[in-house]
């Protein structure tokens, strides 16, 4: 054996190290893995957050039903001086009750719990915040349709005294088609939601009259028509003959 040699022992392997052009190969396929399922994962989270805000939709289902039926089956409905929150209500003309219908169920489920399933998932409002759970608005809107009578949106007109009353459940004549309550704001989709005009262009949790909720496009549903008293044409609100007209 020569001088300034090694010999190394039998069985044994060389052992190399990974050179740079592997490790920049090696980190240039996981970022490719990662800008694949990446998008993938968001939207799979924005589905079941979906859910969960549908979910919300079919409680808040269950308490307009609760809420009916102890008010001789007329929808929620209410103007200033009526009590909720165990503060007088403020809001007029009528019309603000789309966002602020939480306060006509103060005796039907616990304040914190009201202001859980009043939020979609993701929103900007946390649920523990504030000391007042009717303090901020909701995720949802209620339909302006079941705030004043059918004729209001009538191709006609309406004449014949103040049209701005409660409606009985047995006036909506399409419930499996008329909108009760919609999601306003998909918070978990980590972007701004796409509008056509007032009306959202994406897939939104639904609640219909007859209870049951739908994911469908708020921007495909039937044309409104104006409401003479504040000019508002955003569909779902202003459905061709109101609480008797079809939204879908």
């Amino acid at each position: 054996m020569g001088l300034g040699t090694t010999r190394e022992p039998e069985g044994s392997c060389r052992r190399r190290g990974f050179s740079l052009v592997e490790i920049a190969v090696a980190v240039g396929v996981i970022g490719i893995l990662l800008a694949i399922l990446l998008p993938t994962l968001g939207g799979g989270r924005a589905i079941a957050r979906r859910t969960v805000s549908l979910s919300n939709l079919r409680t808040i289902g269950q308490l307009i039903q609760t809420y009916n039926e102890r008010n001789n089956d007329v929808y929620p409905w209410a103007l200033a001086g009526v009590n909720g929150c165990g503060v007088p209500i403020q809001f007029t003309p009528i019309w603000q009750m789309a966002t602020q219908w939480p306060i006509v169920f103060h005796d039907l489920m616990e304040p914190q719990e009201l202001r859980v399933v009043s939020l979609a998932p993701g929103a900007r409002r946390e649920a523990t915040m504030g000391p007042d759970p009717c303090g901020d608005p909701p995720s949802y809107f209620y339909s302006r349709s079941f705030l004043a009578a059918p004729e209001l949106w009538r191709s006609g007109g309406y004449s014949g005294g103040d049209p701005l009353r409660g409606v009985r459940t047995d006036m909506v004549t399409y419930p499996s088609s008329k909108c009760l309550m919609w999601e306003w704001e998909l918070p978990y989709l980590n972007r701004e939601p796409r509008k056509l005009g007032p009306d959202l262009a994406e897939p939104t949790p639904l609640l219909f009259a007859d209870g049951h909720g739908a994911n469908l496009t708020p921007a495909e549903a039937a044309a409104p028509v104006a409401n003479p008293l504040t000019g508002d044409t955003a569909r779902l609100h202003n459905t061709p003959h109101g609480i008797q007209g079809r939204d879908y």
